[in-house]
């Protein structure tokens, strides 16, 4: 249940209002609600009495923007709210259960979504039962992404209740003040797009760089995941860890900029007078404090999501761990990076990954973090049970079974050479996805002994967390 805390109220003012409304009719706007033939949509709400101020200044500044939509508003005590909910569409209290106390014989909920740290919404209706939501709920929905968007955060903040900046510590430990609300995020590290559609903030990427999303397949998928795939991966000519164009940069205005502790041009990249934030998740610990991180600085909403991948991260690798017990002898794996003799060392989130979903990296003890080359003799000495093989720079199957030097390896001998399947994104590196691989990983080593079903977590996983409606082929696809 969502914590109920009282907020803070204050008269709000005609004055402010107006000027409110003039200054929202400025800002970008998220696309209307569509009406039919210009008529008004209604959308029947219930709110906390104690949230009264904020919720009439996000209605007017909504309306401004979006003047189809009209909301019909009922306040009540928090207490009661629960108990009144008949035919509302939407929902704003500061006591929010996980589970509504509504039985739909057909009809939807949506997600909770934390409008401030103590006050959530969410949109219901008792008529869809299709794919498409009615007018009103859609409204509902589309009021809730605005009110958890830059517009939305900067009428909490004129109201005092939302910061106006935020300090975090990044994972190089610097200090780094943001301030709020943020509106334009540039990524030049490849894996950290993909923390920002986790915490819902996609839509704020104006320029990034996708690790891996290469092909064909891949950048299709990335496309169904988010439209402006191309127009982001596309806008800035040169952006990786070894070098950008900083004027391209500077010219699409960021608030925000993302990068790796590795990045060589960290210190150029000051001359842009914009926060930075540098990320190294090498380990499960360091991916969960990553995707925080970045839930800290796009407000509440985005904070609230972290929080909800991280405990969904922690509860599957909880899972495997306990049917772990019955297990006496954990399964040897090798990972190997774009060439056969290049394999991961002890400090590289592969071997992480090996190791959550239960089986033992043969190459642990190999020293670094990153890949290490050895020779074939270390091979035979390791002897793993199975060999995992990524999806980029070449890798493949057949450089290990159309080999005959690598013929007397268990892994190859029985048949147990398997590359990662994927969707956008490698499932091997520090991204939220990789939850994904490893549930894909513990039930190629242990087939039929774990009570893990990869389809039902994966759509789940997509459903919740991209808001993608993952396709059952597609779901197949990577549990395959």
């Amino acid at each position: 249940m969502v914590p109920s805390q009282m907020l803070n109220t204050r008269t709000l003012k005609a004055v402010w209002l107006s000027l409110l409304v003039g200054a929202m009719l400025l800002g970008a706007a998220l696309p209307a609600t569509s009406t039919a033939q210009g008529q008004e949509i209604v959308v029947t709400t219930l709110a906390d009495e104690a949230a009264r101020e904020i919720v009439d200044a996000w209605i007017a500044a909504y309306g401004a923007q979006h003047p189809g939509a009209v909301f019909d508003v009922t306040y009540a005590p928090a207490a009661e709210l629960l108990d009144r909910l008949g035919e509302n569409v939407l929902l704003l209290t500061g006591e929010m259960p996980d589970d509504l106390p509504v039985a739909y014989e057909c009809g939807a909920i949506g997600a909770v979504r934390m409008l401030l740290p103590d006050l959530a919404g969410r949109y219901l209706s008792s008529e869809d039962c299709g794919d498409d939501l009615s007018a009103p709920a859609a409204a509902a929905r589309d009021f809730l992404k605005w009110v958890t968007g830059p517009d939305g955060q900067q009428v909490a903040i004129d109201l005092g209740l939302l910061p106006s900046e935020v300090t975090v510590t990044d994972q190089a430990g610097m200090t780094v003040t943001v301030p709020q609300p943020v509106r334009r995020v540039v990524s030049a590290y490849g894996v950290a797009p993909f923390y920002v559609y986790v915490v819902g903030a996609g839509d704020r990427l104006v320029a990034a760089n996708y690790i891996g999303i290469r092909d064909e397949q891949s950048v299709a998928a990335m496309m169904r995941l988010d439209p402006r795939f191309d127009e982001i991966s596309q806008r800035i000519s040169s952006m990786n860890q070894g070098e950008t164009n900083l004027e391209e940069i500077a010219a699409v205005e960021p608030d925000l900029l993302l990068t790796s502790t590795r990045t060589a041009w960290l210190d150029a990249a000051g001359e842009l007078r914009v926060p930075i934030l540098r990320f190294e998740g090498e380990t499960p610990e360091r991916l969960k404090e990553a995707v925080a991180l970045v839930g800290a600085v796009f407000g509440p909403d985005a904070a609230y999501r972290a929080a909800q991948f991280n405990a969904f991260y922690d509860e599957v690798l909880s899972s495997i761990r306990a049917q772990m017990t019955g297990i006496e002898n954990p399964t040897r794996v090798l990972f190997t990076g774009t060439e056969p003799l290049r394999v991961a060392s002890g400090g590289m989130y592969q071997t992480a990954m090996i190791e959550a979903a239960g089986g033992v990296s043969v190459s642990k003890d190999a020293p670094g973090s990153g890949w290490q080359n050895v020779n074939l003799e270390q091979i035979y000495t390791w002897n793993p049970d199975v060999i995992f093989v990524p999806t980029y720079g070449g890798a493949s199957v057949e450089a290990f079974t159309e080999d005959p030097q690598w013929a007397p390896i268990q892994a190859v001998a029985s048949g147990n050479v398997i590359q990662l399947p994927r969707l956008t994104g490698p499932l091997d590196i520090p991204a939220p996805d990789s939850i994904i691989g490893i549930i894909w990983m513990a039930n190629k080593l242990y087939p039929g002994q774990l009570d893990l079903d990869c389809q039902a977590l994966t759509t789940e996983f997509y459903n919740r967390f991209y808001e993608y409606a993952i396709t059952a082929e597609e779901a197949s696809t990577l549990c395959s």
